[in-house]
């Protein structure tokens, strides 16, 4: 018996159509706009996340997670806006996790500054 290789390629779809829908729901309940926000629209923006998550290095489904999570909070083009963001998503010495433990911290900061001003 031979499998052919497009069945390898969707059976590796199917745990990152999982984690997708996983990732859509979990912004659903916890931001009111996402709520309100076409499905496929939302869908769009995560699919668009996470492409660029695994083009910045981000290896693991919670790294994923967490850049997402910062895009869908600061703009879907954060990671070109803010020029610290950009240097760090781009480092070679960097691991994914480390990425996205800056990237988690940085956003709590920001906000908490953002805050703290009005």
């Amino acid at each position: 018996m031979r499998i052919r290789p497009e069945v390898y390629r969707a059976l590796a779809a199917i745990p990152r159509a999982e984690f997708r829908r996983s990732l859509v729901q979990f912004l659903r309940e916890n931001f009111d706009d996402a709520k309100a926000m076409p499905a496929p629209e939302l869908e769009g923006s995560v699919d668009l996340c996470l492409a660029k998550s695994e083009r910045y290095g981000l290896e693991t489904g919670q790294d994923a997670a967490t850049f997402t999570v910062t895009a869908y909070l600061l703009g879907l083009d954060f990671d070109r806006d803010f020029p610290a963001a950009t240097d760090v998503l781009l480092s070679p010495v960097l691991a994914s996790p480390d990425k996205a433990e800056w990237l988690r911290e940085w956003t709590e900061e920001l906000f908490r500054t953002l805050e703290a001003r009005t």
